[in-house]
């Protein structure tokens, strides 16, 4: 039987009204890559770069670190807070992505734009980490705390979140490949400061471009502004007396601490452990993130079936006892390190795939009740831990150091700087990851089953009103 004309119309109205929404969550998810690109390379790279390369003072890189990261603990919750109040007719979040990716591209790469007759140069490099740093994490915070503050507004049902959080860790993977597997290649050999000036202008680009293609995805209803009005800053106070936003902040600073401090130590790792070129880093990296890849939609299913609490855990578990074997690397297996290296980004993946959605959960619950949205607050919260494990590193770098003797203008540095280095990359994460999985365990409380008699009741609350 032929199908009438208008059955013909409706069936093709059906399928874009399913096309448009993944469509515009395979956007939304795609700016991942400019939350993961830039911001994980300047991570991975700048005390490498400014120290060993431009032959900045460690100390007084330390201090760059520590100051740039008790700033960011004010500026993230300040610009979440003013989010969360902002009403004009395009939108919450939208005004502050859209003015914001121009600036965020064009400081990123002014990073790494130092002249070679700087080297050495303490006093002039020290304003010019300051400056630059600040201003990128300024708009880089403007940008990406708004996107993400669009995750929980936009989706709202647990499957979805659940793979549209695994979606947007794709694609951070791939700005991570970007941010670690790639610039090896280009840097080739350490030394080479017009190698990282050629990154810099690369990665740059490639964020203006990322995020000028996913704004269409980023247009959030102006139908909530009204809500700012049932709150000011006192509302910050609530947010700290929530135990499981707590737990969640300390564990995501671990988290991010383990992480930085892995990151940040991995070039000098290589260079003065492993005793090998800047382009090998591609291979340490590719066997890490290169898993963490494959398994994103697999720990997506399990924590489907565990929920999002317990997948932490077994993450935190999974990296941690990897770790421990990286201890006994040197220059003569170098090569075979890529082994528990694949296992470190099996529990990687879990631990990218999950900490959105954990932080979704607190916020639903908040909705539920209080009655309306804060994300920008619980996001620009998160922000404040994030930065916090920055200073923190900081002050690790600085002492462990001093303490160790690590001198950037030796050739050979001591095997108690060599010890120095690897605490940095090895000891500093497992600690983090212990600490971080522990005290989410013990202290947060929105396990599988609580989540999803949260959802039932927003649910029906949505369906009460819509009546």
């Amino acid at each position: 039987m032929r199908k009438s004309k208008g059955n013909r119309e409706t069936h093709l109205k059906d399928n874009k009204s399913i096309q448009r929404p993944i469509l515009n969550g395979l956007f939304y998810s795609s700016i991942a890559i400019s939350m993961s690109l830039p911001y994980q390379y300047f991570s991975a790279r700048y005390i490498h770069f400014y120290t060993q390369e431009l032959k900045a003072a460690p100390f007084l890189v330390s201090i760059v670190l520590i100051i740039y990261g008790l700033w960011n603990a004010v500026n993230d919750p300040l610009l979440g807070w003013l989010s969360d109040r902002t009403r004009t007719r395009l939108g919450k979040r939208f005004p502050y992505i859209l003015s914001g990716f121009i600036p965020l591209s064009l400081s990123f790469i002014a990073v790494w734009l130092p002249p070679d007759s700087w080297i050495g140069k303490d006093t002039i490099l020290f304003i010019y980490m300051i400056c630059t740093f600040f201003l990128f994490d300024s708009f880089y915070t403007l940008v990406i705390l708004n996107w993400t503050a669009l995750f929980p507004e936009k989706y709202q049902k647990i499957k979805q979140r659940n793979y549209i959080s695994a979606a947007r860790q794709v694609f951070s993977v791939i700005g991570i490949v970007g941010a670690f597997i790639i610039p090896p290649i280009i840097i080739g050999e350490y030394g080479n400061l017009s190698r990282y000036r050629i990154v810099g202008y690369i990665l740059g680009g490639i964020t203006f471009l990322n995020l000028g293609l996913g704004l269409f995805a980023c247009r959030d209803s102006t139908t909530r502004a009204t809500e700012a009005e049932n709150y000011s800053l006192k509302t910050i106070k609530d947010l700290f007396s929530n135990r499981s936003f707590l737990a969640y902040l300390f564990s995501n600073m671990c988290l991010n601490l383990g992480f930085v401090s892995l990151m940040g130590a991995l070039p000098f790792y290589n260079q003065w452990i492993l005793e090998k070129k800047a382009s090998f880093e591609t291979i340490l990296n590719a066997a890490s993130i290169g898993t963490a890849l494959l398994v994103l939609f697999i720990w997506a299913y399990i924590a489907n079936k565990i929920g999002a609490k317990h997948v932490f855990t077994l993450g935190s578990l999974i990296a941690t006892l990897s770790f421990l074997s990286l201890f006994f690397f040197d220059k003569n297996n170098a090569n075979i390190i890529f082994i528990p290296l694949v296992f470190v980004g099996i529990g990687i993946g879990g631990l990218l795939m999950i900490v959105d959605i954990l932080l979704a959960n607190i916020i639903d619950e908040d909705l539920l009740n209080h009655g309306f949205h804060r994300e920008g607050l619980f996001f620009g919260g998160n922000g404040f831990a994030i930065r916090i494990a920055i200073a923190i590193q900081g002050v690790i770098f600085g002492f462990v150091t001093n303490i160790t003797g690590f001198d950037p203008d030796l050739t050979t540095q001591s095997s108690k700087a060599l010890l120095g280095i690897k605490i940095l990359f090895i000891i500093i994460p497992i600690i983090s990851l212990v600490l971080g999985s522990l005290i989410l365990f013990l202290f947060y409380d929105l396990d599988k089953e609580k989540v999803a008699l949260i959802k039932s009741k927003l649910q029906a609350k949505k369906q009460t009103i819509e009546e």
